[in-house]
């Protein structure tokens, strides 16, 4: 009985534990309760096909006041991490070139118009998280190859938005938080191109075909002004 006591005390601090020090037991419960991120509250793609003023043809990124200055990506899209079984990183994460926590309650903006879809704290490793709905125009959708693109802004320390509000490229979604003190504060950004799946773990063992690596879409975009 005692060593059974020690195991379950043990399993209940390695999940409430610091992300960045994750063992494989501590991957193992975060996963689990990860199963019920779910998918997006607001089903926004009827939204933005019957409504072209909607349409976006240039993105920005998430943070810094233009062209993320100020930021760095301190976690590359599809950068393996060890702490987490060499697994590959679904999305950028976005510090401060103050380092540490200089970022916490920096802005986070909208990269493009569009629907938000889903405004929810996630708790856990996700912390507060914001989804948006983006429609591509024609020029856009050539160049990338489809219609449709989500954003996703997680590890907020608030929100300045709700779930079904339509948003402005540049809009201020919320601030850069540390998904109360599981990680050192900073943004971690995805993109897809497919709209409302499931919100995942923010790492796989291999790349899911709808993620893309959001640096380079919008500075794809970019080059189309």
């Amino acid at each position: 009985m005692f060593y059974f006591r020690i195991f379950i005390i043990g399993l209940v601090a390695l999940s409430i534990g610091n992300c960045y020090s994750m063992d494989f037991y501590r991957i193992q419960i975060y996963e689990i309760l990860c199963q019920d991120c779910g998918s997006s509250e607001l089903d926004c793609k009827a939204i933005l096909s019957k409504d072209q003023s909607i349409q976006e043809s240039v993105l920005e990124f998430p943070v810094g006041k233009k062209n993320g200055e100020g930021f760095y990506i301190a976690q590359h899209f599809a950068e393996i991490n060890p702490r987490f079984r060499n697994r590959y990183h679904l999305g950028e994460d976005w510090n401060y070139v103050g380092g540490g926590d200089t970022d916490f309650g920096a802005p986070v903006y909208s990269i493009g118009r569009g629907i938000v879809s889903m405004t929810k704290d996630l708790g856990g490793g996700w912390g507060k998280v914001i989804r948006i709905c983006h429609s591509l125009n024609a020029e856009a959708s050539q160049k990338l190859g489809y219609e449709f693109v989500e954003s996703i802004y997680a590890h907020l320390s608030e929100f300045h938005v709700s779930t079904g509000d339509r948003v402005e490229r540049g809009r201020w979604l919320g601030s850069i938080g540390n998904s109360n003190q599981a990680y050192p504060s900073h943004l971690h950004f995805e993109m897809r191109n497919i709209l409302g799946e499931d919100l995942g773990g923010g790492y796989e063992s291999e790349i899911p075909a709808y993620f893309i690596k959001p640096s380079q879409v919008i500075q794809s975009l970019q080059a189309l002004r």
